[in-house]
């Protein structure tokens, strides 16, 4: 019992609060998490997501649950456990959260992707493994668009699908005039912009809500602007747009039409540096969430006041 109360304080006494440099326009303000079974600890937290009252929900991995927390990393809750049924799960690595506080879960090891209510009592579920409407073969990222439209990456099929919120199919979209097909994550901007992240060839892409290319940016590597095996994009408020460059243990900052900003992080365990950050999200008032895989825990970032820089 002792040595239980020991793991769960350690994984509560790990919120680091703070301020210190990141970037140039951002600054480290805090992390939790330590690599365990226990509330408030993970085992490859893959992904991170905010809901629409600030909720931080965290697709705890390899604990096969999602846990969720306030802003600033305080334990609220988790659901799911290891299983096939109804609300369980084997490898879920996305989360995402609609408007109305709806939490979505994309399971690659079950092809499928589950939903579940903002009180977190599971709702539905589609897909299995398969080519065909509204099956996968490795889902690995969920955007909503303006309308609640859910996409969701369908990684080894080389295509994205979309669904009404409940499930139902509506059409799919493959890449076939420029040839790139390993995406691995998508975020959508209020206005239907469409921002797709492809792993293996180190690129942005994005599109209008009717799917017609409107540019691209980055390329494999390690310099400013280029990408190496990324793992996640997202969108701010304003519109910029973040990569969890996973390979390159760090996040780059760019505006929407893909101009750099700014980048933070490099290999490490101390404040604002990561090891394989796979999951990003931002926050209505601009917090930046990075999934730090590698090291199982969650960072967060703001943006820098005119003291900070």
């Amino acid at each position: 019992m002792y040595k239980l109360l020991i793991n769960f304080l350690s994984c509560v006494l790990l919120l680091t609060p703070g301020l210190t440099a990141a970037g140039n326009d951002y600054v480290y303000a805090g992390s939790w998490g330590v690599s365990a079974a226990f509330n408030g600890c993970f085992n490859i937290p893959y992904d991170v997501a905010v809901g629409p009252e600030g909720i931080v929900y965290v697709a705890d991995t390899g604990n096969a649950r999602v846990q969720y927390f306030s802003p600033e990393g305080i334990f609220l809750g988790a659901f799911g456990s290891g299983g096939n049924g109804d609300g369980e799960f084997r490898y879920p690595t996305t989360v995402a959260v609609a408007d109305n506080g709806n939490i979505y879960v994309a399971d690659i090891y079950r092809d499928d992707v589950q939903f579940f209510s903002k009180e977190k009592e599971f709702v539905g579920k589609w897909g299995g493994p398969g080519k065909g409407p509204g099956e996968f073969h490795g889902p690995a990222g969920i955007a909503f668009g303006p309308l609640g439209t859910v996409f969701v990456v369908d990684y080894n099929n080389s295509r994205i699908q979309y669904f009404k919120p409940g499930g139902e199919y509506i059409g799919e979209w493959r890449c076939k005039e420029f040839r790139y097909t390993d995406f691995v994550s998508i975020a959508i901007t209020a206005e239907g912009i469409i921002y797709l992240l492809n792993n293996t060839s180190g690129k942005v892409m994005y599109f209008d809500a009717e799917w017609e290319f409107l540019g691209s940016w980055g390329k494999m590597g390690s310099g400013l602007g280029e990408f190496l095996y990324p793992g996640d994009i997202a969108v701010g408020p304003n519109g910029d747009v973040f990569v969890a460059d996973n390979y390159n243990h760090r996040v780059q900052h760019f505006t929407a039409e893909g101009s750099f900003v700014s980048a933070w992080g490099n290999d490490g365990l101390g404040p604002g540096e990561f090891h394989y950050p796979a999951g990003i999200a931002v926050a209505a008032d601009g917090t930046v969430y990075v999934a730090d895989t590698g090291n199982g825990r969650i960072q967060y970032f703001r943006p820098a006041a005119p003291d900070d820089k």
